[in-house]
């Protein structure tokens, strides 16, 4: 079974950064792409039973683990074609852009080729990204390969950096319910218990323990997912019709008067 695609879908849309002054900037791409990253070299990590990846091009294992990793980013940031058949995926949280490069085009052309490179001529250890905080350490100062890639020693403290700007009260919650909405799983007697399963089974100990904490710590705000009907059998991909305003305007009328109230008010909030 999968998690609700209309559930996927509204946590979704709450982790997209709220504005300023009604202006957006270039940062919550750069957020999502770093963290997204973060997450796919322990995935990578996790399949190949180590701590450190050894991306080097040169050694047959390295070119496999290369792959592995642009295929994991790719599997958190894809979304299935639009209606008229053209690319989507999540170049930042909360949005779905139409077009643009492949996922794993776009990070082997603004992390392989430039932060991994760049790191293997560094003397210093090389933190990843530089802002808002580090989640990985690359190169060999840090991790003692040439094109080795590892967490950071205070990751934890970067994915909270990563997620304080986002306007929802439950980040760590919605960010498991799109990261984990292809995956298959048994269905738990609560979302938050098969929340903590699809993490445990699919990330590295450390981060799934510090993302269920996270979760379990977020559960009596995350009403917008207070449902006994969580699970479904079948694997939809909600977020590909975001960009659709038929769609879009189906959705907002099966919203009650309660529902359309809170929405009103959380825009007028936002402006």
């Amino acid at each position: 079974m999968y998690l609700d695609h209309t559930l996927v879908l509204e946590s979704f849309k709450r982790l997209r950064t709220k504005s300023v002054n009604g202006k957006r900037s270039k940062t919550p791409m750069e957020r999502t792409s770093s963290l997204m990253i973060m997450l796919a070299v322990d995935v990578t990590a996790k399949k190949y039973g180590v701590q450190t990846l050894d991306i080097d091009f040169e050694k047959p294992k390295g070119k496999q683990m290369r792959q592995e990793l642009a295929l994991q980013y790719s599997r958190f940031v894809t979304v299935n074609k639009s209606e008229d058949n053209r690319p989507q995926s999540v170049y930042e949280l909360g949005c779905v852009a139409i077009g643009g490069k492949d996922p794993a085009q776009r990070m082997s052309s603004n992390f392989m080729t430039t932060q991994v490179v760049d790191a293997t001529k560094s003397e210093n250890p090389y933190e990843y990204p530089h802002r808002p905080a580090p989640l990985l350490h690359l190169g060999k100062a840090a991790t003692g390969l040439r094109y080795g890639i590892q967490l950071h020693p205070e990751w934890q403290d970067g994915v909270s950096a990563h997620l304080s700007d986002v306007s929802s009260n439950t980040p760590f919650t919605d960010l498991a319910m799109f990261c984990m909405r292809f995956n298959d799983a048994l269905k738990r007697p609560t979302l938050t218990e098969t929340l903590c399963a699809l993490l445990k089974d699919y990330f590295s100990k450390d981060i799934s323990d510090f993302w269920c904490a996270k979760v379990k710590a977020e559960k009596m705000f995350a009403k917008h997912l207070k449902s006994d009907d969580f699970m479904e059998n079948d694997l939809v991909d909600s977020l590909s019709t975001i960009n659709n305003t038929q769609n879009r305007r189906a959705e907002l009328l099966r919203l009650d008067r309660e529902q359309l109230v809170e929405m009103i008010i959380k825009l007028e909030a936002s402006n």
